[in-house]
């Protein structure tokens, strides 16, 4: 597995996606982390815990500092509004994931915290997008048991 360095602008995308997205609580170490991403501080902690992890993953598999690069639009930091701009951003909390999980505090780390919570919110948001209710309007479930009791199962 290869493993590079995120460049400041995956730790730019990540603080303003949150903060498009509304994330204000972080659970992690068993406690929620109160986060406002519109205050220095805040964006500042979470660029710093970020960055730290995938260096700290980069220097555990000892490779060279190559940078990783994804695309990201504006549009996507932006707007958030088609699947295709959800998915492009689920798809650099993945890469993000991806290239800073080697180090020996990943998995109790801030930053795999933050974006899990990434992660959740874009696939709530991509559910929700796809699914309009509840309901089931399929074709009537089989009871497996009745069916079973009178020979018509094949299971």
């Amino acid at each position: 597995m290869s493993v590079y360095e995120v460049s400041a602008d995956h730790i730019g995308f990540s603080i303003n996606l949150g903060k498009q997205l509304g994330v204000s609580l972080v659970p992690h170490n068993g406690r929620l982390n109160a986060l406002a991403l519109h205050t220095t501080a805040d964006r500042a902690f979470v660029a710093a815990s970020l960055k730290m992890q995938n260096q700290a993953s980069v220097s555990f598999r000892g490779q060279p500092s190559q940078q990783c690069v994804i695309l990201v639009t504006q549009s996507t930091v932006v707007r958030l509004f088609s699947s295709t701009e959800l998915c492009q951003a689920l798809q650099w909390v993945r890469c993000y994931q991806y290239q800073s999980c080697e180090g020996p505090e990943w998995q109790g780390s801030f930053a795999l915290a933050y974006t899990d919570r990434l992660s959740t919110e874009l696939v709530s948001r991509l559910i929700a997008m796809h699914t309009t209710s509840w309901d089931y309007d399929g074709p009537p479930f089989t009871n497996h048991d009745a069916a079973a009791q009178d020979g018509r199962a094949g299971i």
